[in-house]
């Protein structure tokens, strides 16, 4: 669904919930002037000037959630089409899961998810006032997994320009800290956040991007070659197998995708929703060899313990 059918659907979806003769509101916090804003126009006539104070307070200090769903369709195409400049598109996303998103009717939620889904891939386009940074932000903060999105990301070069605008956002902070740099990240997104950094830290990925951009002449292809860089230099293994060895130890086993690790290298994990890491006592590589493990050793790390599951990911901190 595209992103006009998606905020059409908003409306009809929400339609259900009618405009009040006065929004309740807290009169330290609202006047008269913000409740005529809401009542000046019809719905689709509203404009961000109109929208701004609600848009910050609601179901803080303004309105119910029958309100806010209310005005719902009209704040997501704003945020969408125009943006507010404040408050932000986090925000208002963040909001939804405030206000219980996850136990809305189901076809509410759905309505949500659909147009979130529509949003991200206008972002991707460059057809919508949010970037791809902000967007995905809001769609891990309502709950959304993160691999759909990343998915209708693909390697594609038509999304280039987004994809280097997100690598200028995030890169410091997937190298630093292994998770992404968007302030309204909550530790409930911890998890996913990780999920989308393995994402951007896969070799084989970086690889494909890489080459698509190379096999052209465009500048900005060549500024996102550039910005990979960092990412293919770092170190990380998709953990195959965790096990106790015979004297009690934690062993992490899999297949090396980029950069070394050695005795005595401290690694993190990237799935397990923690920031933990953890030291490397050994690395074995082939039958019984000690030594740095590099790109393609299948490899075994003796590691204190750390919370660790097959399907994470281990970097080099």
């Amino acid at each position: 669904m595209s992103l006009r059918p998606a905020i059409e659907q908003l409306y009809r979806v929400f339609a259900a919930y009618p405009l009040r003769d006065a929004i309740a509101g807290c009169p330290c916090c609202t006047s008269d002037l913000d409740q005529r804003d809401l009542h000046t126009a019809p719905l689709r006539d509203l404009t961000v000037d109109h929208l701004r104070h609600f848009a910050f307070s609601a179901l803080f200090t303004f309105g119910d959630l029958a309100d806010l769903k209310h005005f719902l369709p009209r704040l997501f195409e704003l945020a969408a089409l125009e943006s507010f400049h404040g408050p932000d598109l986090e925000s208002l996303y963040g909001r939804l899961t405030y206000g219980g998103l996850p136990s809305w009717p189901a076809h509410e939620v759905a309505a949500v998810r659909a147009f979130t889904a529509a949003h991200w891939d206008a972002a991707l386009a460059g057809q919508t006032a949010s970037s791809a940074d902000e967007v995905l932000c809001g769609a891990l903060l309502i709950g959304e997994e993160p691999e759909p999105y990343l998915r209708r990301w693909g390697t594609s070069a038509a999304h280039t320009e987004e994809l280097l605008s997100f690598l200028r956002t995030n890169t410091g902070a997937i190298i630093d800290r292994r998770m992404l740099q968007n302030a309204y990240y909550g530790q409930g997104t911890l998890a996913a956040q990780q999920r989308v950094v393995a994402w951007l830290l896969d070799p084989a990925r970086v690889t494909a991007f890489t080459a698509e951009f190379l096999a052209t002449s465009d500048p900005v292809h060549a500024e996102a070659v550039t910005a990979l860089e960092p990412l293919a230099a770092s170190m990380c293994m998709p953990v195959e197998d965790v096990f106790t060895g015979p004297k009690g130890e934690l062993v992490v086993t899999g297949r090396v995708a980029g950069g070394v690790v050695a005795t005595g290298d401290r690694i993190g994990v990237l799935g397990s929703g923690t920031a933990e890491t953890t030291m490397v006592r050994e690395v074995l590589t082939g039958i019984c060899h000690r030594g740095p493990a590099r790109a393609g050793h299948n490899t075994a790390l003796v590691v204190d313990p750390v919370a660790v599951r097959p399907g994470d990911t281990v970097y080099r901190d």
